[in-house]
């Protein structure tokens, strides 16, 4: 279930059963200890916490609360305490209501955490950036998942996520990150990235520094997320849609050069070597 199915649910009076799954954003498996706490409404981060549940040894969890819609704030010690919307309907079991929290991250390091809902089931995280002395541009993604202190640490191939790139070093330049939707990668026409509910986030140390929610309404197979500078890591929002059919050469920079780089790094995504 993705964050926008949540917030159009319909509420029902009564008490239903929140259920779901809480990962580590860094390896993809249940965190067990973790603890949910609820609080009425949208974005309500402080105040009354009205219900709260802990994961089994899964990270599985089940709360039992009234009918509505709610914030639910998870922690653990050593994670970055994260929110997220989940709904209860009054005499009905709501699953699927899963999210995944992140490692507290050391020294400058940066995480980004990408995660979705039921469809499509393959959505990729793809992170371009600069090298030194280098004409070319690093490309980290399920078939090269690792750079200079870049990893690809989780690839989710069977919805929603994550999907998780650490960054531990930065060199001057263009860094690109880029959302691509490996099961409609054929498709032309198809919405199902715009509809997928894909959320990324951002995170440094113990904070988060950046959310993006994907754009609806738009009809594309690749979703450019954000840029961010490798000197000031400022982050900069894209959010723009394209689609990737057609071959095409690596963007590159020639030693010494101004970086200009295309609109998006969609030519590094042509052609992809097909998954197992």
């Amino acid at each position: 279930m993705c964050s926008s199915d949540l917030l159009f649910a319909p509420e029902a009076s009564g008490t239903g059963t929140i259920s779901g799954r809480i990962t580590n954003a860094f390896t993809g498996a249940g965190l067990a200890g973790a603890t949910v706490q609820l609080r009425s409404g949208v974005g309500v981060t402080t105040g009354a916490v009205v219900a709260t549940g802990t994961t089994n040894g899964s990270g599985d969890y089940a709360i039992n609360a009234s009918g509505g819609t709610y914030t639910a704030a998870i922690s653990l010690p050593g994670f970055v305490t994260t929110d997220f919307v989940v709904v209860a309907v009054g005499g009905r079991t709501l699953s699927d209501q899963n999210y995944t929290i992140t490692p507290v991250l050391t020294g400058s390091d940066i995480r980004v955490v990408l995660t979705w809902g039921l469809a499509p089931a393959d959505l990729d995280s793809h992170l371009t950036g600069p090298i030194t002395g280098s004409s070319s541009r690093f490309h980290v993604y399920y078939a090269n998942t690792t750079a200079t202190r870049v990893s690809l640490d989780v690839d989710d191939r069977f919805s929603y996520g994550p999907e998780t790139i650490t960054i531990g070093e930065f060199l001057p330049g263009v860094y690109r990150y880029s959302v691509h939707d490996y099961t409609n990668s054929d498709s032309s026409s198809s919405s199902a990235l715009s509809a997928s509910g894909a959320q990324v986030k951002v995170f440094q140390g113990s904070s988060l520094v950046a959310t993006f929610n994907v754009p609806t309404g738009q009809t594309g197979t690749l979703w450019t997320v954000f840029e961010m500078d490798g000197t000031t890591k400022t982050i900069t929002p894209k959010n723009t849609f394209s689609n990737q059919t057609l071959p095409s050469a690596v963007p590159s920079l020639q030693p010494g050069a101004i970086q200009v780089l295309p609109a998006d790094d969609g030519g590094l995504l042509r052609r992809l070597p097909p998954k197992d």
